[in-house]
């Protein structure tokens, strides 16, 4: 993933049909803790560029983050949140 671009991904659900405002892509950067402290916990939400089904598989496209300063070069799980029901993470590094 690089900063400023279009993300092109491809997910699916079981349950009932998806429309575009059912869907939310978030990105976090999961925190490291040392002497009980977490540092470093970041959450993104990706505005959605673009939308399409093809029967249960859904293929979204959304705009990354513009500079480093939003998302530090590094590893982040993303989410699809479908109907306020997150998917499993796929990892992504964004350089």
């Amino acid at each position: 993933m690089r900063y400023g671009t279009k993300f092109t991904f491809r997910f699916h659900t079981p349950v009932a049909a998806v429309e575009w405002g059912d869907v939310r892509v978030t990105m976090y950067a999961p925190p490291f803790t040392t002497h009980g402290y977490s540092m470093n916990q970041r959450l993104l939400v990706l505005p959605v560029a673009g939308f399409s089904a093809q029967g249960q598989m859904y293929e979204l496209t959304v705009d990354t983050p513009r500079k480093p300063e939003l998302a530090p070069p590094g590893y982040y799980l993303v989410y699809v949140v479908s109907k306020d029901v997150p998917s499993e993470a796929a990892w992504v590094k964004i350089q």
